[in-house]
C-alpha cells in the first residue's frame, strides 16, 4: 500500500495506491498534519476516502485533488508530511507502513501551461468553491468534492460532463 503526493503541471493530489495483486481491506490512512485543500477551504485529510475505504483491489489506485501547488505554498503548511497506512489482507493479518513526503520538492517545478480552448480548472474550481469561515468537515453520506466537481471532467463519475464537452485537462 503506498499513499503519493502526485504533481501534476502545478496540481497537487493524494493518491492511495494498493500495489500488491490481491485486494487489500480496512484501509486507513493517517496523515501527521491536517491537510487543507482547494484553497483552503476543504480538510481534505478528514475524507473518508482516508478513514472508511473498506477494500481496494490489487492494483487499483484511488486519488483526490488537494490544492494547486501555488496556493498550497501561499497557504504556509507543512511541507514535511507523514503518513502511516494500515489495512488487512483476507486471512485478518494487518499492515502498518509509514511513508514520510517532502511537498517543498514541487515548490520551483515548472511546468506547461494549457493550450488556449482547454478548460482551465484551478479557475473553475475557485469559482465553484465558495469562501468558509471554518474548513468543511465531512458528514457521513454526503460529498462535498462531488458538488465542488461537478461540471468538471471526471472519468470516475458518470456524466461528470456534458457529451461533446471537451475534456478538462488538468
Amino acid at each position: 500500500m503506498l499513499v503519493d503526493f502526485v504533481f501534476d503541471r502545478g496540481l497537487l493530489s493524494i493518491s492511495i495506491k494498493n500495489i500488491g495483486s490481491r485486494p487489500a481491506f480496512g484501509v486507513r490512512v493517517e496523515f501527521s498534519h491536517r491537510l487543507m485543500g482547494v484553497e483552503g477551504t476543504i480538510e481534505v485529510s478528514a475524507l473518508a476516502l482516508f478513514s472508511a475505504l473498506e477494500s481496494l483491489a490489487g492494483g487499483k489506485e484511488i486519488s483526490t485533488f488537494l490544492d494547486s501547488s501555488a496556493s498550497l505554498f501561499r497557504s504556509k503548511q507543512p511541507v514535511e508530511i507523514a503518513t502511516r497506512i494500515s489495512c488487512q489482507d483476507a486471512r485478518g493479518r494487518r499492515f502498518t507502513t509509514s511513508i514520510r513526503h517532502n511537498l517543498e520538492i514541487y515548490r520551483e517545478i515548472g511546468y506547461g501551461m494549457r493550450a488556449s480552448g482547454e478548460r482551465d480548472c484551478t479557475r473553475l474550481l475557485r469559482a465553484q468553491v465558495p469562501r468558509r469561515e471554518e474548513p468543511a468537515r465531512i458528514r457521513p453520506g454526503l460529498s462535498p468534492l462531488r458538488e465542488l466537481f461537478e461540471g468538471v471532467y471526471n472519468p470516475h463519475v458518470p456524466d461528470s460532463i456534458e457529451p461533446g464537452a471537451r475534456k478538462c485537462v488538468a
